[in-house]
């Protein structure tokens, strides 16, 4: 289904079936002003040899195997969105889109696009192989989004981008082994989430990556072993939450960062066995909670911070030490140390009487047995 702006560039641009072989071409020839929308292989065929879409180009339809149709477009002035959306109901429950791109396996024929303007969305692809196609892709303006592709086994095609405008999305992709593909990426405008990829093993393809604008998020990526990736990252304006990564054994490649603006979460790591990669930290602009690691024996190296907004140091069943919190002198909110089943409270209560603290104070029970 087409718009009225491709109906103008059609009937404007390119002369009659009697003149054209004589009539002149010019730049926007090639040109469709507005939006397009593909689902079908005639919608493909109907943008065979346009170059620039200046709206969005969406494609979504269950019949298409591939793009090959789009095999001149080199710029997209809005969204380039191969996806289709789920919804949530207002219980919370997550549905997921009665329609997707069932047959697409590839998306070989945007292989000449340089520019995306707005975001580039691919999502919900659930024969999609790859997208080696968009290996000429240089420039995101908007967000980035890989989510949701059952069969994703990498995202090489975008070793180009350096530059994503906003946020950069690469969430529940079961079958993503890394992100190697994102190798040039220097620079994230908004935030960063890494969430349920079940078998990505590192990150290490982010090892260009020195800005990220707002949050950073590691989340539920079972067999993640360790974020070096991120050794460029010196500064967050915002959060920093490594949570629910069960097979992550430590956070060395924090080791560059410096400052937190917002909350840093450490939560529910259970391999975790040292905080060592912190050991540059000496600000958390927010809460600071490390919480539900049962590997992690003691808190080394937040050895460089001195203050935080709150403390949350709960429920570490194998912590025996926070001689690494000494510095920490000043907590501006609540402070609450509890349920570290192994840490002795006698511990606890002299290391609590060292800080000046704003809010309320919970520090027991802890282990009185010792």
């Amino acid at each position: 289904m087409w718009r009225w702006g491709l109906l103008v560039v059609l009937v404007g641009c390119r002369g009659g079936p009697n003149d054209a072989d004589t009539a002149p071409q010019t730049e926007t020839d090639c040109v469709l002003v507005g939006d397009a929308e593909v689902s079908v292989e005639a919608d493909l065929a109907a943008l065979h040899g346009i170059c620039e879409i200046t709206g969005d180009l969406t494609v979504l339809g269950p019949s298409l195997t591939d793009l090959d149709g789009l095999s001149s477009l080199t710029t997209i002035g809005g969204s380039l969105i191969i996806a289709a959306w789920g919804s949530s109901g207002d219980d919370g429950t997550y549905y997921p889109p009665e329609i997707s791109n069932d047959a697409l396996t590839n998306i070989d024929g945007l292989s000449k696009l340089t520019t995306v303007g707005g975001d580039a969305a691919i999502n919900y692809n659930p024969a999609l192989t790859e997208i080696d196609g968009l290996s000429s892709l240089q420039f995101i303006g908007g967000s980035l989004s890989i989510y949701g592709n059952d069969v994703l086994a990498n995202v090489d095609g975008l070793s180009n981008v350096a530059t994503v405008g906003d946020h950069a999305v690469v969430m529940e992709n079961p079958s993503l082994i890394d992100i190697d593909g994102l190798s040039s990426l220097t620079t994230v405008g908004g935030a960063l989430a890494l969430e349920y990829n079940e078998v990505l093993v590192d990150i290490d393809g982010l090892s260009s990556l020195t800005s990220v604008g707002e949050f950073l998020w590691v989340r539920g990526n079972e067999a993640l072993t360790n974020i070096d990736g991120l050794s460029g990252i010196a500064s967050l304006s915002e959060e920093l939450r490594i949570v629910s990564n069960p097979s992550l054994i430590d956070i060395d490649g924090l080791s560059g960062l410096t400052t937190v603006g917002g909350e840093l979460d450490i939560y529910d790591n259970s391999a975790l066995a040292n905080l060592s990669g912190l050991s540059a930290l000496t600000t958390v602009g927010g809460t600071l909670q490390i919480t539900a690691n049962p590997a992690l024996a003691n808190l080394s190296g937040l050895s460089a911070l001195t203050t935080v907004l709150a403390l949350y140091v709960r429920s570490n069943s194998t912590l025996t030490d926070i001689a690494g919190l000494a510095g920490l002198t000043s907590v501006l909110g609540n402070l609450d140390i509890t349920g570290n089943d192994a840490f002795c409270q006698s511990l606890v209560d002299a290391y609590v009487a060292t800080v000046t603290f704003g809010g309320t104070a919970v520090y027991s029970p802890n282990d009185p047995g010792c």
